[in-house]
């Protein structure tokens, strides 16, 4: 197959089968990275139904031995950069910072708030976007929910927004869940969108 976008139904993640794609995001891979947070780990598990290979011996001496959460740099740069790849390569990204603190105005990985985490995540690998979610709710190319794709931002009233003026961005990562920096007090973390009675759209930037 010369090219996995013509698949019906295709995304970075699954094939038509609900099988994973390796070719766009090395799962497996990630399972067995003793870097890779614990949570980002439980999101795997669950997205695609896979377990880890090595056996629990391996895995406890790797925790021990584990010094921060997140991808290695390697884990990175082997991932395919660019066209359908490009959101898969983002949710990835954006799950390197779950537990980080939120900050409000914050734009970097000791602290972000939620349109900061977005902006930090697209900058990353190297797409830029506007700073605020009212502002990055404003451009990019309007997605309907039926047809969300890992990276797409997907936008909140919030407390402080509206319906044409959200006040609150996430990133949908497939399987109905989306990465989010919540609110002060709280850490990066993955979310349902069901339940949430505030959604207002998506944008795809790519």
């Amino acid at each position: 197959m010369s090219d996995l976008r013509d698949v019906k139904g295709f995304n970075p993640f699954l094939n038509k089968k609900g099988e994973l794609v390796n070719r766009f995001l090395n799962y497996q891979a990630a399972l067995d990275d003793q870097n890779v947070s614990k949570k980002a780990k439980e999101y795997i598990r669950r997205a695609t139904g896979l377990t880890p290979s090595k056996t629990a011996k391996e895995n406890k001496m790797e925790k021990s031995k584990k010094s921060g959460a997140g991808y290695t740099k390697e884990y990175y740069e082997a991932l395919p950069q660019g066209g359908a790849d490009t959101g898969g390569s983002l949710a990835v990204t954006a799950m390197k910072y779950i537990g980080t603190p939120y900050v409000w105005g914050g734009e970097s990985p000791g602290g972000f708030d939620c349109s900061g985490l977005m902006q930090y995540t697209f900058k990353q690998n190297g797409i830029s976007i506007p700073r605020t979610a009212r502002e990055q709710y404003k451009s990019g190319t309007a997605v309907t929910s039926e047809n969300l794709q890992p990276g797409d931002l997907v936008f909140f009233k919030g407390s402080r927004g509206s319906a044409t003026a959200p006040g609150h961005v996430g990133m949908y990562i497939g399987n109905g869940q989306y990465i989010q920096a919540p609110k002060t007090g709280d850490v990066v973390k993955i979310s349902s969108l069901t339940g949430r009675n505030d959604y207002v759209g998506a944008r795809r930037y790519r």
